[in-house]
């Protein structure tokens, strides 16, 4: 069950008989997300207050216009809302102390909320990033800055609040969802003993981490017991910088970077069902983003973000409410802005961004290859990584292999063999050849759980090939569009399988299955189609060509990338 289930379920119990706890604390970190400005008091004495039916009924007869994706999230926000206002366990809970800034000059975007519940708790709940523009420039300037300007926002409300007394025996929790548990961290770092002694815990949800120079601080050492960190397994923000504390990861229904909603995260019994560790794909993502801030630079990676941002803000939006509203107009806008840019910065933009998509490529493909990392590999990954150690250790070899295919495929275009036995032969071969690495596969492979698609796939290959020789080539159309067709859906199944095992689906792989069943639907239907195999053959060895003479050349040009990633490998 979900967040608005478990809010269901346990409705009609107090917090007298079931205790607070981290189920609890995400959802009502969730009021800080919601449009509430302009309503809650903001007085920190907690004498004026709203309750949460009263801050339903209010956002009821606002009219906020999100739309896309934002109207999406917001209703999943809305439904926890109104969740829990159709519970007595939250009939008690008391809504205060907003306070909102957004500063674009500044660049700050930063709210915050007391939610309490008398003689039981009170949370400081800090908000995260919302949809304006000025927040994520916020977020960014993490990257590259030790401290953003919410921070000491964020540090200078929580005193605020902790000025006030209150019952020795109420539980104070700081917590934040996305930036807001950032925030709730750092606040709590930077209180004086005498404030950090009368916080209970520190909770936050998904959340971007630290720098490594705040863990060394006494500060941190007094309060990091009392933090807890939460992350869905398939996490793209929470892995960002270092982690105040080992987080539990947390089991989500969600598809990628919908995983950070809390919305989606699974819940069992009264707290959320963990798995042992995060997915390869945020494993990938953060080794990629570590290599990449490292490889640039400070300097590289303050200007890349600046520069992003200020062609943004000269499209004229303030919010992704705007591109929402007019996406293709943004779109428009954004074109022409770039290409107002002088050369040398379009020129340094693309290459910060190519250098991005090279390293996660480059950790992708070792990590998919390596000893300890199962991953279901393929004769086009093997294939590449033979190139990729050519391009290294004997670029001379790339050239050799790629003016060979070059060669063969205008041999063939030029004056194409339309001699069944040559088409037969080499068709046959390479139906056993594909048989043979399947079974490859089988055998190396004892674990793996694609094992019988791989035996399948091979037996498929041995006995059509072997059907091949038997009737000497004169169903050659039939034999190749069955081993296109098997070995097609079979590789979609493989996919299927490397999903289910938290692996992103291969786009590429999946594209080609598709194009691979569709040719074979072809040769069968139309057994004449075959008389264009030549050209298809010749075609497809000049491509192959092209591409390894082209990747040897942009190879070469990012050596010095390539070693730089071997170094950080190694270290």
């Amino acid at each position: 069950m979900r967040i608005v289930d478990y809010l269901k379920a346990h409705k009609d119990q107090s917090f007298s008989d079931l205790a607070l706890n981290e189920v609890d604390i995400a959802a009502l970190t969730e009021l800080s997300n919601l449009p509430i400005a302009g309503l809650l008091p903001s007085d920190l004495s907690g004498e004026d207050y709203w309750g949460l039916s009263t801050l339903y009924q209010a956002l009821k007869d606002q009219d906020y216009s999100f739309q896309g994706l934002w109207q999406w999230i917001m209703d999943g926000r809305y439904e926890l809302l109104e969740a829990m206002v159709d519970s007595q366990r939250f009939q008690d809970v008391r809504l205060y102390g907003f306070d909102s800034q957004l500063n674009r000059e500044a660049v700050l975007q930063f709210a915050a909320l007391v939610v309490e519940v008398p003689d039981h708790f009170k949370i400081i709940a800090f908000r995260g990033t919302d949809d304006h523009l000025v927040g994520w420039r916020e977020n960014f300037k993490l990257a590259y800055q030790k401290a953003m300007p919410s921070q000491k926002s964020a540090t200078d409300y929580l005193r605020q609040v902790l000025d006030y007394p209150t019952d020795p025996e109420q539980t104070i929790i700081v917590s934040g969802h996305s930036k807001g548990g950032n925030l709730a961290i750092v606040a709590s770092i930077q209180q004086d003993k005498a404030y950090q002694d009368r916080l209970s815990a520190v909770y936050a949800f998904d959340s971007p981490g630290i720098h490594r120079e705040t863990l060394a601080q006494e500060n941190f050492h007094r309060i990091q017991g009392r933090i807890h960190e939460y992350v869905p397994e398939d996490s793209l923000i929470g892995i960002i910088l270092y982690a105040a504390v080992k987080p539990v990861v947390v089991r989500s229904s969600g598809i990628s970077l919908m995983q950070h909603l809390m919305e989606m995260w699974e819940v069992e019994d009264t707290h959320f069902e963990q798995v042992q560790s995060t997915t390869p794909t945020s494993q990938l993502a953060q080794a990629t983003m570590n290599v990449w801030m490292l490889w640039q630079g400070q300097e590289n990676i303050e200007r890349f973000f600046f520069l992003v941002f200020e062609l943004l803000n000269q499209t004229g939006i303030d919010s992704f409410k705007d591109i929402d509203k007019d996406f293709s107009g943004f779109i428009g806008n954004l074109y022409r802005e770039g290409k107002s840019l002088d050369r040398s910065t379009q020129r340094f933009l693309m290459s910060t961004l190519n250098d991005l998509v090279l390293i996660g490529r480059a950790l992708k493909r070792r990590r998919q290859t390596s000893e300890d990392t199962y991953y279901p590999q393929s004769i086009k990954n093997e294939v590449l990584q033979q190139v990729s150690a050519w391009h290294h250790d004997q670029p001379w070899v790339s050239v050799l292999v790629g003016g060979a295919l070059i060669f063969s495929g205008l041999v063939l275009l030029i004056k194409p063999s339309y001699d069944l036995s040559f088409l037969a032969g080499f068709f046959l071969l390479i139906i056993f050849i594909s048989g043979l690495w399947d079974l490859r596969y089988f055998w190396t492979q004892p674990g793996s759980r694609l094992r019988g698609t791989y035996l399948l796939a091979a037996l498929l290959a041995f006995i059509l090939s072997g059907a091949g020789i038997y009737f000497g080539g004169r169903f050659l159309p039939i034999q190749v569009g069955v081993w296109m067709i098997g070995l097609s859906l079979i590789r979609v199944w493989q996919f299927y399988r490397i999903h289910t095992d938290h692996w992103d689906i291969p786009v590429s792989g999946i594209v080609l299955s598709l194009a691979t069943f569709a040719m074979g639907i072809l040769l069968i239907g139309q057994p004449r189609l075959s008389a264009y195999l030549p050209i298809l053959l010749a075609l497809g060895f000049i491509l192959l060509g092209l591409v390894m003479v082209v990747s040897l050349i942009i190879y070469q040009r990012e050596s010095e990338l390539y070693d730089f990633i071997d170094h950080w490998e190694e270290k």
